[in-house]
């Protein structure tokens, strides 16, 4: 486990070993390796684990600056996989740079620490399908962690929507003619005319607004259907009754209107 200690007013973090968990199962197994001291033993004249020796070295080192004690490469390795939950791919991740320096671009990057532990160490691993109880809750708090950030996120693009829409609103409103009067002939043709022209109608009569300026609405503003349906019935509402009362505004209108082929 690692422990803070400070000195001078300097906190360092240092790592003790817990002894306890070499009594674990998976790693009471005959030719098992539990330290950096054994692995050199067993291994003394095989020239092929002498590169591997010189890199848990290098690793042992890094280690004893970064933690302000003597530390077996080997026993660290055993409390992060078996005591804190770590997986192989974390294990990976934190320890490469420190002395394997694999490219982590690689399909499988960790699959060169699973052979170590698997093959050369002997270690039983867990089952990748069960989840570590430690494991289990960094994963719980990482979703947490995305989950209130997409939230956040999206209270924000909300708001920002709303805004939006609020002051498209007001702008079109005080745009509005107030001296139109439709002709005997603009009414007969604005009574004929299916709903989503009877609104293009209006709009373009009382706001010079058409079907182009709602299309850049929607795509160069991103004001989807349904608040484009708030911005047009709030318009079609605020002018004579004996227009509007003739005319239905919903998300479904709105997106036809956009989509027409002609």
């Amino acid at each position: 486990m690692n422990n803070i200690c400070r000195v001078n007013n300097y906190s360092h973090t240092w790592f003790s070993f817990d002894k306890s968990l070499l009594e674990n199962p998976l790693l009471k197994w005959n030719g098992v390796t539990l330290s950096l001291t054994q692995y050199e033993y067993n291994n003394v004249w095989d020239l092929r684990s002498q590169k591997l020796i010189r890199r848990f070295i290098t690793l042992q080192n890094t280690l004893q600056n970064e933690l302000w004690w003597h530390i077996d490469p080997i026993e660290y390795m055993i409390q992060l996989y078996y005591w804190e939950g770590l997986s192989v791919e974390d294990i990976f991740k934190r320890l490469n740079k420190k002395w394997l320096n694999y490219s982590e671009n690689w399909i499988r990057p960790y699959s060169v620490l699973m052979n170590l532990f698997h093959r050369t160490f002997k270690w039983k691993l867990r089952d990748r399908s069960i989840r570590s109880e430690i494991g289990e809750k960094k994963r719980q708090a990482s979703e947490e962690f995305r989950t209130n950030m997409l939230l956040e996120k999206n209270k924000r693009t909300l708001e920002e929507t709303k805004n939006l829409v609020s002051d498209t609103i007001s702008i079109l409103l005080s745009k509005r003619n107030q001296d139109v009067v439709l002709s005997t002939k603009e009414e007969d043709d604005f009574l004929d005319a299916p709903n989503h022209k009877k609104v293009l109608i209006l709009l373009d009569k009382f706001y010079s607004l058409n079907r182009n300026n709602i299309i850049n609405l929607n795509r160069a503003h991103f004001i989807w259907y349904k608040r484009l349906e708030k911005i047009i019935w709030e318009l079609i509402y605020n002018l004579p009754r004996e227009y509007s009362d003739f005319v239905k505004v919903n998300e479904r209108m709105i997106r036809n209107l956009i989509n027409l082929k002609n």
